[in-house]
């Protein structure tokens, strides 16, 4: 199981990451040399007058916990979390994004990214897609770039990978697109950026509309992959069982800051088919929990103003 945090810009969590706020993470950065090195960058991310503070929207740390077997494995996993940052489409022209890219692994210490395939990648993109996640997966033993592309159409998907130059089966990716229900409703697609080209293995990433609290929206996608050996019935009613909403216990609702937490919130967030040697290898459904909080400074004091929901 993969577990993810965001960290948001302008967020409580920037400025933990940044050391700004005392946390536990400060032991961490002190530790471990990935950590030390996120810290420098979170520092450059929360400063106003660097390009990161309006050109990187969010940060994600995922860590990988299916191998987990003792608490020493733990402490490894820790240490050596995958970074995913995503640039910001809302204030970056489509052609600026490989430049933001590049300082933002030149700050993360990443060397082994190839500027010029990155630039080739960009090209092959339709124009309304844009490269949303870029990953340092630093759990693996042989990382590449996580680049993720979205929004896409299951007809632009092929087309894509033929054009970056996929060495995968491409009707392969084309039927199983045409299999998906219709009600799916936009796509993103996964690729590692190797010093040779694109790795085979892809990730094929599927949405609904967030908006929507139905989680039944997604069962039609679901009663697929049971068909396709790819869903046991118990994780598709678990699946389905876990959208909602519950209030945060009481003692946790308001904190030092005067931010209050009233709820807490459950979502499906989208299910990921990965594609490797012919055939899809697993598929896998990223669940997630968000607490939006109200800043009450911004609300109810004198000079209020200012934005109240972090």
């Amino acid at each position: 199981m993969d577990v993810l945090f965001e960290i948001k810009r302008l967020s409580q969590g920037q400025k933990i990451l940044a050391g700004e706020t005392l946390s536990t993470l400060d032991a961490l950065c002190a530790q471990s040399s990935a950590w030390e090195t996120l810290r420098r960058f979170a520092v450059l991310w929360i400063d106003p007058n660097h390009d990161f503070s309006t050109h990187i929207r969010n940060i994600w740390l995922e860590f990988d916990t299916a191998t987990i077997k003792h608490s020493s494995q733990a402490t490894e996993i820790l240490s050596r979390p995958s970074i995913f940052f995503g640039p910001n489409s809302k204030t970056l022209q489509k052609e600026q994004d490989v430049h933001l890219i590049c300082d933002a692994l030149h700050a993360l210490g990443n060397t082994m990214f190839d500027e010029g395939s990155l630039r080739s990648l960009m090209t092959k993109l339709p124009d309304k897609s844009r490269i949303f996640q870029v990953g340092l997966m630093l759990s693996r033993l042989n990382p590449g770039l996580r680049i993720c592309i979205y929004p896409l159409t299951a007809e632009e998907i092929p087309a894509l990978l033929q054009a970056a130059g996929w060495q995968g089966d491409l009707e392969m990716v084309s039927e199983i697109l045409r299999q998906l229900p219709l009600e799916l409703e936009s796509f993103a697609v996964d690729v590692d950026l190797m010093t040779d080209g694109l790795a085979d293995k892809i990730g094929i990433e599927c949405y609904m509309d967030w908006f929507e609290n139905d989680p039944q929206q997604w069962a039609p996608f679901l009663d697929r992959l049971v068909e396709m050996g790819l869903c046991l019935p118990s994780k598709y009613r678990g699946i389905l069982d876990f959208q909602g909403m519950m209030p945060f216990p009481k003692d946790w609702h308001s904190f030092p800051d005067k931010i209050i937490y009233p709820f807490l919130y459950r979502k499906i967030h989208h299910i990921k088919l990965s594609l490797r040697e012919r055939q899809i290898t697993e598929a896998k459904a990223y669940l997630a929990l968000s607490h939006p909080g109200l800043n009450q400074n911004a609300i109810f004091s004198k000079n209020a103003g200012g934005a109240w929901l972090v």
